[in-house]
């Protein structure tokens, strides 16, 4: 390798760096506004309701991707509770 190969290859790594570090500070600067723009002594958030007996969730995936369908669940378990009472009934 030449060090004029060397020169330019190091100056473009500079440009680079310096670039990155550019970028950096004006994110730094971004999170900085966004801060001080927050009410202090306040969550960032309102509350939201507890979703329970709402049956909002119509079907979830898990990790694996196995999609359980809830819906489907609970109309299982209505028909069985269904056909117990039945029984316990008779």
């Amino acid at each position: 390798m030449s060090t004029t190969q060397f020169m330019i290859e190091t100056k473009t790594q500079f440009q680079n760096q310096q670039a990155s570090i550019q970028n950096l500070e004006v994110q730094v600067g971004q999170l900085a506004n966004v801060i001080s723009g927050r009410n202090q002594g306040v969550f960032p958030s309102q509350p939201e309701v507890n979703p329970k007996n709402q049956e909002q969730a119509k079907a979830i995936t898990l990790r694996k991707g196995k999609q359980v369908n809830i819906a489907v669940d609970l109309e299982k378990e209505a028909l069985e509770k269904e056909k117990e009472a039945k029984k316990s009934a008779a």
